[in-house]
């Protein structure tokens, strides 16, 4: 097996993990907070400059048992293998839709026209992705667990 399929095996099947608190319950589902940290928050110097890192962040998140109540700290978790898509979806795909039809547009119209079209592809872009809301939220699980 080569290096990059090793490296690409071992990142599709890690884990990404949080901690929460549980702000409400709806049946199977739950609404979570989670402070999202930069890297360096564990740095001595965090006072200093990672206070702009810092940001509360609210997501729906599968219970997969009823016994949580509002209030309680979880362990909130995903795969590694739904950042790499949600990085395709919101970033790459897109970029690559601007550049494509800025170029192309480029043989045909003037440079100034041309930027508008491929602004106009990027809008199309997500608003297509938006009408895919639903399914992209079922794709996107983040499952809760007990500390």
């Amino acid at each position: 097996m080569s290096i990059f399929a090793e490296l690409f095996g071992v990142f599709m099947s890690e884990q990404i993990e949080h901690k929460g608190v549980i702000l409400s319950i709806n049946t199977s589902k739950a609404i979570v907070k989670i402070e999202r940290k930069s890297a360096c928050s564990g740095c001595h110097a965090q006072s200093a400059c990672s206070a702009a890192d810092k940001e509360d962040r609210e997501i729906e998140v599968v219970l997969p048992h009823s016994d949580f109540s509002i209030g309680e700290e979880i362990l909130v978790t995903g795969n590694y293998s739904m950042g790499l898509k949600a990085v395709l979806f919101a970033f790459v795909i897109p970029f690559l839709l601007m550049l494509i039809s800025l170029f192309v547009a480029k043989g045909y119209v003037t440079d100034a026209f041309a930027g508008v079209i491929s602004l106009v592809v990027l809008s199309v872009y997500y608003i297509i992705l938006s009408f895919f809301k639903d399914q992209l939220k079922r794709r996107f699980l983040f499952i809760a667990k007990k500390l």
